[in-house]
């Protein structure tokens, strides 16, 4: 149990920021090549996912059955708390921008990975990568408290 802990975290880190250093090529305008790469990485959420919900819900029997975020973030440093927040605020922002521009400016969202051009890459890939980025974070805040408790 604990190795495959570790072995998640491993891989949550490593996908974080893989999926930073895709992010902010993206937002620099640099990113025309990575689509495949993070669609790559967007398949590596699932894998993370699974081990993320069996974790979370032992750090939830472990500490009175009450399911709520406080709860599941209950030893993990501030910095690490604030982070979290903060990445699923950014993510949010990015996902109402692409929403809004898509309802007021009628933009096209075409997912066909041969059609991706420069401008529509940005548009389409930002808050995706952003999705993907405070996904991992969030379950390494998952797997850091979950070790935690079992060093307890």
């Amino acid at each position: 149990m604990i190795f495959f802990l570790y072995f998640s975290t491993f891989l949550s880190i490593i996908g974080f920021f893989l999926t930073l250093i895709v992010h902010l090529f993206i937002f620099f305008k640099k990113g025309d090549l990575l689509n495949k790469f993070l669609s790559f990485l967007f398949n590596g959420i699932f894998v993370i996912s699974i081990p993320t919900v069996i974790f979370s819900r032992q750090i939830i029997y472990d500490n009175s059955g009450i399911y709520s975020w406080l709860t599941i973030f209950t030893k993990n440093p501030d910095w690490m708390k604030y982070t979290a927040y903060f990445l699923f605020s950014y993510t949010i922002l990015h996902i109402t921008i692409a929403t809004f521009k898509k309802i007021f400016f009628h933009s096209k969202v075409n997912f066909d990975s041969s059609s991706f051009n420069e401008k529509g890459l940005n548009r389409q890939a930002l808050p995706v990568s952003a999705m993907i980025m405070s996904s991992y974070f969030t379950s390494i805040a998952v797997f850091y408290s979950a070790l935690q408790i079992l060093q307890m």
